[in-house]
Order: structure tokens, then sequence, then C-alpha cells
């Protein structure tokens, strides 16, 4: 579902770089393609608009669901740590240490991201 959330939304922020309304607002790469082209985009990006408003409706209800069943998902997703029940059939080999998520990783992809939305700011 994340795949999908995450596929959906980046394909709304690209086929939004390509809008105009003919009026008042002109994107910054709406001059690279034909007017049929940006009218086919156009078209895509109101209805994978209407996309992420299920995918995102599914998500939260997915969300109330796991926390009925009693799992906190929420603060997992903010601090990328999930607490497990401990069972016997669960336990990890002794041998085994579970790996924490590396910071300077998240902030190197953070950087990644960010590139392209600062080169796209001041294009």
């Amino acid at each position: 579902m994340v795949l999908v959330m995450l596929l959906s939304l980046s394909f709304q922020a690209v086929s939004g770089l390509f809008m105009t309304d003919d009026i008042f607002f002109k994107a910054p790469l709406n001059g690279w393609v034909a007017g049929d082209t940006v009218d086919i985009l156009i078209a895509l990006h109101h209805l994978n608009a209407n996309l992420l408003v299920v995918l995102i409706a599914g998500h939260l209800l997915a969300l109330v669901v796991h926390r009925v069943k009693g799992e906190r998902l929420v603060g997992a997703m903010i601090t990328g740590r999930k607490t497990l029940a401990r069972r016997p059939e669960d336990e990890p080999d002794a041998g085994l240490k579970r790996r924490a998520a590396s910071l300077w990783l998240a902030l190197a992809l953070i950087v990644l991201c960010a590139l392209p939305v600062i080169w796209l700011w001041y294009a």
C-alpha cells in the first residue's frame, strides 16, 4: 500500500509540473510538451487526485483496524521502531541482534529527495 501511495503521489507531483489553466497559472514544465499532451496530463492529474483520496482513506482505515487489534502503528511510522509482542515462538536466536535504523542513511535520503525539489524551485 505504501508503494502504491508513493507512486501515486510521485505521479501527482510530476504531472502537476506540466499543468496550466490557460489564464493565470502555468507550471514550470508546461512549455516542454505539446498542448494535447498537457490536456492528457491534466486529465490524469485530476483522476489521480481522486485515486489518492481513496488510497489515503484505505490507509487510514487500515490504521484503525490495526489499532483495534492492539497494534500502535502511528508511533512506529514516526519513529521507525515498533514494539513486538513477545511470544516464545517469536524469540530470535541468541546470536542475532536487531539492527537499528541508521540516522545517517535517513539524513542522506532526505537530502537526496530534497535536491530535485530545490532544483525545480530555482529553475
